[in-house]
């Protein structure tokens, strides 16, 4: 191409050498052109590859068959190296628990997915990662893989899991001169009835009321004992059906002697026949014991304390109603805040309500608020009736 031909005939020749060298110096622009753009390519694709490997999460594609066909270097951190993954199974990387979680919906019609999931490392550990895939569509619009991007969330899922156990922890210990009282009236019976027994000179019908006397009062202690046990006691997430009216029960038995101590009446509104849910039992509960604390220490004596279940829409909702001091306006937007609180040093963590509406929120639920000064708060929790509407709405939250 470097070559030209100078011919001065005056014939065709003259013109076929001139069309020649024209030709020859058009084809060495385009092969200049070419290897510039051969060269920006490549330079583009170092850069892209660099941006992968430097990532923070694990960056993959999957074929058809969801099989790896890309990974980043990042899976060191799970104890892999890139070749151990190529051409393996997705699903090998999962836990068994996760799975069933599928990528059905973004292979069969290119839906977007975020979930969370639990990895099996090399060594046998496991983490938990949030993924979120796409479709890889080919120039026809088909899809023929998957891109996934996952990132490590252990940590973050074990932080969580303590600061929701630190505030389970502070209701505890609002619970506990309840409690006391709860355990020392029944126990105060038995021993008026053990001192009866020494005293002898009891009827036969005597003596079986005492025992069964006696039996109930040790039972009414086993049961409180067990509930704020149960209560305390850490538990990792599993999401089962649940009654909710029964959550809310096993929360007003434990609340019960702090609503009395405060005179206060309890209304209880609870719709029968309520759908299961799909929660987290220990969970629901230590949202429920947040909000009723929280009603009973904004009410003064005499006050009102309503507790409402009932199906509405796709929801099924939780109502925490007092007739307390209620939320001045330039506060309410604060409540969720972590660490803000309006009571005194000492007296809240100031954690309460955002590890509530956290926990809501997994739940793919929220929670409303409506509260006037002088008049008291309402706070609604509302749960998806539906499970799938549950995920959905909880990984709708978690993209925002």
């Amino acid at each position: 191409l470097d070559h030209h031909l100078t011919l001065k005939t005056g014939d065709e020749l003259e013109h076929l050498a001139d069309a020649f060298n024209g030709m020859a110096g058009n084809l060495q622009q385009s092969f200049s052109q070419l290897e510039q753009r051969s060269k920006e390519i490549e330079a583009t694709k170092r850069y892209l590859e660099n941006l992968l490997e430097n990532a923070n999460d694990v960056i993959y594609t999957l074929d058809i068959e969801q099989r790896f066909t890309y990974v980043n270097s990042k899976v060191s951190g799970w104890g892999y190296q890139k070749d151990d993954l190529i051409g393996r199974p997705y699903l090998a990387l999962l836990s068994k628990r996760h799975r069933g979680r599928r990528l059905k919906s973004t292979l069969d019609i290119g839906a977007k997915q975020v979930y969370e999931v639990e990895v099996l490392c090399k060594t046998g550990e496991t983490r938990m990662v949030t993924v979120s895939v796409s479709p890889l569509c080919d120039v026809q619009g088909r899809i023929h893989g998957v891109l996934g991007i996952a990132r490590d969330i252990t940590e973050t899922k074990k932080l969580e899991q303590q600061i929701r156990n630190s505030e389970k922890l502070a209701s505890v210990g609002k619970l506990a001169a309840g409690v006391a009282h709860e355990i020392n009236n029944p126990l105060g019976g038995i021993l008026n009835c053990l001192y009866n027994f020494r005293k002898g000179a009891l009827s036969p019908a005597r003596q079986e009321e005492y025992v069964a006397s006696i039996e109930d009062g040790l039972r009414r202690v086993q049961k409180i004992v067990r509930q704020l046990l149960d209560f305390s006691q850490q538990h990792d997430p599993e999401f089962s059906p649940a009654n909710i009216n029964d959550v809310v029960e096993r929360v007003l038995t434990l609340t019960e002697h702090a609503v009395t101590a405060k005179k206060i009446s309890l209304d209880r509104q609870l719709q029968r026949n309520l759908p299961a849910l799909m929660v987290d039992r220990h969970m629901m509960e230590q949202v429920l014991m947040n909000l009723v604390l929280n009603a009973i220490q904004a009410t003064k004596e005499g006050g009102v304390i309503t507790i409402r279940t009932r199906a509405h829409d796709e929801n099924c909702e939780v109502v925490v109603e007092d007739t307390g001091c209620g939320i001045p306006a330039h506060v309410l937007p604060h409540i969720f805040d972590p660490f803000f609180t309006t009571k005194g040093t000492g007296e809240g963590t100031g954690l309460g309500l955002s590890v509530s509406l956290g926990i809501v929120e997994r739940h793919g639920g929220r929670i409303l608020v409506d509260s006037e000064v002088g008049k008291g708060s309402v706070f609604t929790v509302c749960l998806p009736l539906s499970h799938e509407r549950s995920v959905e709405r909880s990984m709708a939250g978690r993209m925002s």
